[in-house]
C-alpha cells in the first residue's frame, strides 16, 4: 500500500466498505506513515461531525410556497427534447418489418395443381367450377353422364 492508494481509499476505509485484506493493508500503512495517519484522523473527525448534524426542518408554509413557485414556473418550462438513438433504431426496425410483412402478403402464391385425368371435352361430361370451402382455391369438378 502506498500513500496515493491510501488517500484514494481512506473514505471507504472509515465507512468500512473495503475487503478484509484492504482494511488490514490500510491499518499497516497507517502505522508506518504519519502523514496518512493524520489523513485518517481528519477523515474520521469529518465523518463524526457530519453524523452529528441534523437536517433542517422546513417551515410550515414551505410546501405551499414550493407548489406556488412550481405553478408559476409551469407555463415557462419547456420540455427538453433528447434524441435517443434506440428510438430511431426501433422505428426503423418496425418499418422494415412492416415492409417485409406487406411484401410477403402481396406475393401471389398459387398452389401447385394436382395431376388428374385430362378432361375430354368431346365426351358427354359436365364441368363445374367451384371454390374449395377450406382453402379458397378454385376446384373444377368433371362428371360424365355415364354411371
Amino acid at each position: 500500500m502506498n500513500c496515493r492508494n491510501f488517500k484514494a481509499k481512506v473514505a471507504h476505509y472509515v465507512d468500512q466498505e473495503l475487503s478484509g485484506s484492504e482494511m488490514i493493508a490500510m491499518q499497516h500503512h497507517c502505522r508506518d506513515c504519519s502523514e496518512c495517519a493524520c489523513e485518517l484522523k481528519r477523515e474520521q473527525e469529518l465523518k463524526s461531525m457530519l453524523a452529528s448534524l441534523q437536517a433542517p426542518q422546513p417551515s410550515a408554509e414551505f410546501e405551499s410556497k414550493l407548489f406556488d413557485a412550481v405553478r408559476a414556473q409551469g407555463n415557462q418550462v419547456q420540455p427538453v427534447r433528447i434524441w435517443r438513438p434506440w428510438r430511431t433504431a426501433a422505428v426503423a426496425a418496425i418499418a422494415g418489418a412492416a415492409i417485409v410483412f406487406g411484401a410477403l402478403q402481396t406475393i401471389d402464391r398459387k398452389p401447385a395443381l394436382a395431376q388428374s385425368d385430362p378432361i375430354d371435352f368431346s365426351a358427354d361430361q359436365a364441368v363445374q367450377g367451384t371454390q374449395d370451402p377450406f382453402g379458397g382455391t378454385p376446384v373444377v369438378t368433371v362428371s360424365s353422364g355415364q354411371p
